[in-house]
């Protein structure tokens, strides 16, 4: 038992220490599929909770660790994430949930290299506190 006890200190350690992957849940194709708007969850500690949020990339293109979404929050709403246009997205989140980062606009990435100026606007909605079919708030 006594040779136990320091393989599981060593690997809680290396658990605890090790970066956080995102994890991709659900992905959105553009109406020309030409991008993706992934809704992402990114793990905020080793032992709980997690941060979720928009990531647009380019079709296909696979979610990383340095994967920056476009929208976080608490409560983004993966019904309400819809491509309203080509070049427009709108994301629904939760009414009283608070948003971390938002960025209106993304840009492919050829408009870095001069070659496009390809962007993505992007809507943040907020849900109304609505009463449900039961009467009770929401």
């Amino acid at each position: 038992m006594r040779q136990k006890i320091p393989l599981i200190a060593a690997v809680a350690i290396l658990i605890a220490c090790s970066k956080p992957q995102p994890q991709e849940v659900q992905r959105f194709p553009s109406p020309s599929g030409e991008w993706d708007a992934v809704l992402v969850e990114w793990p905020t500690s080793a032992l709980d909770g997690f941060l979720t949020g928009v990531v647009l990339l380019s079709r296909g293109e696979k979610i990383s660790a340095k994967s920056r979404g476009s929208i976080t929050g608490e409560a983004i709403d993966p019904t309400g994430i819809h491509w309203t246009g080509e070049r427009e997205l709108s994301v629904k989140y939760a009414a009283g949930s608070q948003l971390y980062t938002f960025e209106n606009r993304w840009y492919a990435p050829t408009a870095y290299t001069g070659k496009d100026a390809t962007f993505v606007e992007i809507v943040a909605v907020r849900q109304s506190l609505a009463a449900s079919p039961t009467g009770k708030r929401r």
